[in-house]
């Protein structure tokens, strides 16, 4: 795995340096290099949707921006699980997710609007549904099937920290309801809640720091039961390496407790083995 990701790193820093040269290299047919340093002095630094391609992060820790008009995006989380998105409007994105079908299947559709945008703030509003099938282990069969369904609603907020928003920190809180499916089970109902706050800082031209917080709660019930709840505080960091057009990120995702009713877990005997998390690659190509 650490030699996985060290080829990884090193493809992205190739990808990001030739990128960069490339682009020197337009500036350098145009016009004289104190012409051309002259003109970007005078000129603002690039927003954060013409700069980054993996801006909107429809995914994971997603934030208030969206992709622009006509703008469209793939993008790839852990392997298994692939997204398109298109810019439908100027404020307007609709994306698409599934999950490689090996031996699962999902689809959800989610539709994010850009409500306010200013020079500091911006806030959005995120609509999604579907449904995501796999197999479980059963009681009596060895593997039984499992489908979930659902949708849910969230708001984003981001505060810009840096030069043309391309640093800031977003506030996000999401709800959710669906069922549960399983062979032989009751259905059970699904209701459930997340709460997060992430950031992401330019440290460079192609790097950005990523680091968030979530808690994540779920309730469920059978009929003719109450709700009973189980949630998690994770922590994610990482660092994303980007060109104009493509982007990756690699971090770790670290669970710091888990909660079963109000009874809080420690997880540290679960996690000895990996102290510092459990990797996570992502992928985002936009044109």
């Amino acid at each position: 795995m650490t030699r996985f990701m060290l080829l990884i790193i090193c493809f992205f820093s190739v990808y990001a340096m030739a990128d960069n040269t490339k682009q020197s290299a337009a500036d350098g047919k145009t016009t004289n290099p104190t012409t051309a340093q002259k003109h970007r002095a005078r000129q603002p630094e690039p927003d954060i949707q013409t700069q980054d391609p993996n801006a909107d992060r429809i995914g994971f820790f997603s934030t208030a921006e969206v992709l622009p008009k006509g703008n469209k995006s793939f993008n790839n989380y852990d392997i298994g699980i692939v997204q398109i998105s298109w810019g439908v409007a100027k404020n307007l994105e609709l994306s698409f997710t599934s999950t490689i079908p090996l031996y699962q299947g999902a689809l959800f559709v989610s539709t994010k609007y850009q409500i306010a945008s200013t020079k500091r703030v911006r806030f959005a509003m995120k609509a999604y549904g579907g449904f995501f099938e796999t197999f479980a282990f059963g009681e009596e069969d060895f593997i039984t099937r499992f489908l979930l369904s659902g949708g849910g609603a969230s708001g984003i907020l981001d505060v810009c920290v840096g030069h043309s928003c391309n640093s800031l920190i977003s506030f996000g809180a999401r709800f959710a309801a669906g069922i549960r499916r399983l062979k032989k089970k009751p259905t059970k109902t699904l209701l459930g809640y997340q709460a997060d706050v992430n950031g992401i800082f330019k440290v460079s031209k192609r790097v950005k720091i990523l680091a968030g917080l979530s808690f994540d709660h779920i309730f469920s019930r059978e009929p003719g039961t109450k709700f009973s709840g189980v949630g998690a505080c994770m922590l994610v960091y990482g660092v994303r390496i980007y060109g104009s057009r493509f982007a990756g990120d690699i971090g770790l995702v670290r669970p710091l407790f888990t909660l079963n009713g109000s009874t809080v877990y420690n997880v540290e005997d679960i996690m000895v083995f990996m102290p510092l998390g459990y990797p996570f690659v992502n992928f985002t190509y936009k044109w």
